[in-house]
């Protein structure tokens, strides 16, 4: 099953006809890692479930906007009973449905939505309700409704996750152009921006559409935090924790001193943040990490 450390380990077990399909979608295998427990798509999620002590095991999970399926992993190492991955694109559905008939994997279920509503499942059917890395490429203005159906369908006593979320108020944008403060400005000055990159180059600052699936437009706590109403939902799990952006900041290893400087000049601004806005409003540490973190539990 699950029983590979590194990429060509993870490759092994995988039929050739599924890497060729995996290859030719992406263009090449560097994605490949992401299969990893240890990747930063998984880690950072497997630690907080585990720091929070969410009890996943045994039960139903749907991951919206699963994409290959990649973020599986984490709730497949904490003993998950089912896992519904739920994507618009029927093409990297059929991948994931391919790597993991090649993992051997058996307790995981497709299904396919459009962009209108409602969503192909039942309200109250899952336990764990996980958006990883998703908010960021749903256009703004129907964020809100997507949010308002994912609670139909979550149980009682149930979570609803958002991980690896690119946040609004971080001053760099470290998933799609890389710029900094770019995330402060308005919409169609980040796409003319963004459209000066190396990354996107040839790209016309005008194909809006592009530019939100692309990412560009992050997401901030309050920006979801508004539409789950105190008296429905329990956001405590995640304020007993402090300065838990400190471990993002520092994630890695400093090069060299300016580097060593420019860490500790985010950590400060974080701190500066987190006393003078998060606390008053009663917002977890994360709200100010560089890649939000958070869950809400359902009353």
């Amino acid at each position: 099953m699950l029983n590979y450390n590194t990429v060509e380990e993870f490759k092994s077990l995988l039929s050739e006809d599924t890497l060729n399909t995996y290859y030719n979608y992406w263009s090449s295998g560097e994605e490949l890692y992401r299969f990893l427990k240890d990747s930063y798509v998984n880690k950072i999620l497997i630690d907080y479930i585990t720091s929070r002590n969410l009890y996943i095991k045994g039960k139903t999970v749907l991951e919206f906007g699963c994409r290959d399926g990649s973020s599986f992993i984490s709730y497949l190492t904490q003993g998950a009973g089912k896992i519904v991955g739920m994507d618009i694109d029927e093409t990297v559905i059929d991948i994931s449905r391919k790597i993991y008939k090649d993992l051997n994997i058996t307790n995981i279920e497709y299904r396919i939505n459009k962009i209108d509503f409602p969503l192909p499942a039942d309200d109250e059917e899952f336990d764990i309700i996980s958006c990883n890395a998703v908010f960021e490429h749903i256009n703004p203005k129907l964020r809100k409704s997507y949010i308002i159906e994912l609670q139909k369908k979550l149980k009682k006593g149930g979570y609803l996750i958002v991980s690896d979320t690119p946040n609004k108020l971080w001053p760099k944008d470290g998933h799609t152009t890389g710029l900094w403060f770019i995330n402060y400005l308005p919409f169609k000055l980040k796409c003319l921006l963004g459209s000066k990159t190396k990354r996107y180059k040839g790209v016309k600052a005008d194909e809006y559409d592009y530019w939100i699936e692309q990412g560009i437009e992050a997401v901030t706590y309050s920006e979801i935090k508004r539409n789950f109403p105190d008296s429905e939902w329990s956001k405590e799990d995640d304020l007993k924790f402090k300065k838990e952006y400190k471990q993002q900041i520092y994630k890695s290893e400093s090069r060299n001193i300016l580097s060593a400087v420019k860490k500790n000049s985010l950590y400060i601004f974080a701190l500066l943040v987190d006393w003078i806005y998060l606390r008053p409003k009663k917002f977890p540490g994360l709200a100010i990490a560089p890649n939000l973190v958070f869950s809400f539990r359902k009353k």
